[in-house]
C-alpha cells in the first residue's frame, strides 16, 4: 500500500501547486486597474489668473532641474507647480525669441532690445557685463560643438555680428565685417574631415 500512498501524495502536491497558480492568476486579474493610464493626454491652460501676464508668450524653456520658464514682453516667469511667478522684469529687455539650455545646465534668455538674462547656479543675472562691447539686438543664443567635442556658446544678433562666450566675456567674431546685415537665425560648425579645416555656418 505504501507505493500507492506515495503516488497519491505526489498527485496531491501537484494539485495543490496547480490550485496555487490559478488563485494567483485570479488575484492578479482582480487587482485594481489604473484608469489614468487609459486616458488620452490633455493640456492644461494657464492664464492671468495663474500668474502669467496678459499678451504673448514668446518662448518656453526649462532649467537643469526641469523647472519651466515662460518668456514674455513683461519678463520671465517661473512655474511653481500650480501657478507662475515673475523672476525677471523688463529691465533687461522685452523681445524674446528662444530660450536655450546648454549642456552645462545654464539657461540663456537673450533679448532683441537688451542684453537679456542668464540662469545658472547663482540664479538669474545679466547676460553681459557693463564693460562688454555687446550690441542690444540679440536674436538668440546658440550652442555648437567643435571638432574636439568642446561646447561653445554664441550670441546671434539681428545684423550686428556674432559673439562668442569666452570665460565671463563676449568676444566679437573676427569675421563679423564680412557678414551681411541680416538677422542671424542659426549656426553650426563642421569638422576638419569635411573641408580640411573647421568651418562655421551662419543661417539668416
Amino acid at each position: 500500500m505504501r507505493p500507492l500512498q506515495l503516488q497519491w501524495s505526489r498527485g496531491c502536491s501537484l494539485i495543490v501547486a496547480l490550485v496555487s497558480i490559478v488563485v494567483a492568476r485570479v488575484s492578479a486579474a482582480q487587482a485594481p486597474l489604473d484608469i489614468r493610464a487609459l486616458a488620452a493626454p490633455s493640456f492644461e491652460t494657464y492664464a492671468g489668473r495663474d500668474g502669467l501676464p496678459d499678451g504673448v508668450i514668446a518662448s518656453i524653456g526649462t532649467d537643469s532641474g526641469g523647472v519651466a520658464y515662460a518668456a514674455s514682453p513683461h519678463g520671465l516667469y517661473r512655474f511653481l507647480g500650480h501657478r507662475w511667478q515673475q523672476q525677471v522684469g523688463t529691465e533687461r529687455g522685452t523681445v524674446y525669441h528662444r530660450l536655450l539650455l546648454d549642456r552645462t545646465g545654464t539657461l540663456w534668455a537673450p533679448t532683441n532690445d537688451g542684453a537679456g538674462s542668464v540662469h545658472d547656479a547663482r540664479g538669474w543675472h545679466s547676460l553681459s557685463r557693463r564693460d562688454d562691447d555687446l550690441p542690444t539686438d540679440i536674436y538668440r543664443a546658440s550652442e555648437i560643438e567643435d571638432a574636439s567635442g568642446r561646447s561653445h556658446i554664441w550670441l546671434l544678433t539681428n545684423g550686428s555680428g556674432i559673439y562668442e562666450r569666452r570665460g565671463d566675456q563676449w568676444v566679437p567674431d573676427a569675421g563679423n565685417r564680412s557678414l551681411s546685415r541680416a538677422a542671424y537665425l542659426t549656426s553650426a560648425t563642421t569638422t576638419r574631415q569635411l573641408f580640411g579645416e573647421p568651418r562655421q555656418w551662419i543661417g539668416t
